[in-house]
């Protein structure tokens, strides 16, 4: 059936759009209907089709609480939302950096479009230089709460871009303000060697030529 939807993409794509605009305007109704799987299915296709016109609808329904998110799609959401978002953003990530500065937002949701960000980075969309200076903007204080985990998971994904001088400061005063949890990120010289590696993009890179 996969192939099937595959070889009419063009014509299936509107529909698809229609089933999660559906969902997105009435969430509640869908969350009722626990044998209603069509939306997740909408979801995992239009990303698979890099389907652009699906980038707005999908950006709404990562907008909803983590609890509306997950009973209507599970694990789903969060776990393929990266790469949804990056397949889908038709060449800009900018409405990804406008979610991920909301943080009205799930906080899960937001991360997920972080981790976005380093996918455009592996495929050629965005320069690591962009991403790391749009994402040390984000240990201020005021993104999230400060018993939240998001700085810490935010600068571990600068650390997997390899920062520079100028980000790794940004990284060393979020954990003497207390922003960044030291569980989440060492800062041995062990681990330093590790945060100089380049794995999560030669794991994007990986991930993207097998789609």
């Amino acid at each position: 059936q996969v192939d099937l939807a595959v070889k009419h993409q063009n014509e299936i794509s509107p529909y698809l759009i229609l089933i999660l605009n559906d969902v997105s305007n009435d969430p509640q109704k869908y969350i009722e209907n626990e044998k209603y799987y069509s939306h997740i299915y909408a979801f995992i296709l239009l990303g698979y089709f890099k389907e652009s016109k699906a980038h707005k609808v999908i950006l709404k329904l990562a907008s909803y609480s983590a609890e509306i998110s997950h009973q209507l799609f599970g694990d789903v959401l969060s776990a393929d939302l990266p790469t949804v978002l990056f397949k889908t953003c038709g060449g800009s990530i900018e409405k990804i950096k406008e979610f991920i500065l909301n943080k009205e937002h799930a906080e899960y949701n937001r991360i997920a479009a972080v981790s976005s960000l380093l996918y455009a980075v592996a495929g050629g969309l965005a320069s690591r230089e962009e991403v790391l200076k749009f994402l040390s903007t984000q240990f201020s204080g005021d993104e999230a709460d400060l018993s939240s985990d998001y700085c810490g998971l935010v600068a571990s994904y600068i650390c997997d871009l390899t920062p520079d001088d100028e980000t790794m400061e940004v990284i060393r005063h979020g954990y003497e303000t207390g922003l960044i949890n030291p569980g989440l990120i060492g800062r041995s010289e062990e681990h330093t060697s590790e945060l100089q590696s380049h794995s999560f993009i030669s794991y994007a890179v990986f991930c993207l030529k097998k789609k």
